[in-house]
């Protein structure tokens, strides 16, 4: 189901494409308590998922320091940063992020949005 989104402002499309293109320094002048909950008009994707999806931790902690930030969002596939950082560590092995945002306090019930085209959220659930 796609979720209708507000359309963002130019500060929140300036925050999107800091972290889409890695840029740290950017990220944290656009970052606000108003615009770090922005999420892409076509997927629903939230500045987390963005920094995970682009494997870059250091965006991510630089997101995860702002107190505003929804670590459970959705996107427009019901999938959170998490689901997708726990793919990501099951393809590549690297389980930072996955922590990262763990330990910030995203809830980790993968079974919610498991499917037969991604079987790794379901498995990584029962772990």
């Amino acid at each position: 189901t796609h979720v209708r989104r507000k359309r963002i402002g130019t500060s929140g499309r300036s925050l999107l494409a800091a972290v889409c293109n890695g840029d740290a320094e950017a990220v944290t002048k656009e970052l606000t308590a108003r615009n770090v909950r922005v999420c892409h008009p076509l997927t629903g994707c939230s500045t987390l998922h963005l920094a995970v999806l682009g494997d870059n931790p250091t965006i991510l902690s630089i997101l995860l320091k702002n107190r505003s930030a929804d670590l459970n969002m959705r996107d427009n596939e019901g999938r959170t940063a998490l689901h997708y950082a726990a793919a990501r560590c099951n393809l590549d092995g690297d389980p930072t992020m996955f922590y990262m945002l763990s330990e910030k306090g995203a809830k980790d019930d993968l079974s919610v949005v498991a499917s037969a085209d991604n079987p790794y959220l379901e498995v990584l659930n029962v772990a």
